[in-house]
């Protein structure tokens, strides 16, 4: 926020790089901080993945929690 002055209502964000460079998990931080902190409706938008492997990883941050032990059912309490 503070070299970007923070996102501004009217603002589209789109997020490029090359492959495996951490787009997704960038874009994800970005909607997880404006949606949790500053209570903002975001909205995700991805040609490369799909919506339920974008809710996996949200869910998995959100809990912090492993995505892959979420994937797998090795939850422990």
């Amino acid at each position: 926020n503070k070299k970007t002055a923070g996102l501004q209502g009217s603002d589209l964000v789109i997020v490029a790089a090359r492959p495996s460079m951490g787009k997704t998990t960038f874009a994800m931080n970005l909607c997880e901080n404006a949606a949790m902190q500053q209570e903002k409706p975001v909205l995700i938008f991805s040609l490369e993945m799909p919506a339920e492997q974008l809710m996996m990883r949200m869910l998995a941050s959100l809990s912090r929690v492993d995505q892959t032990k979420i994937r797998t059912g090795q939850l422990d309490d």
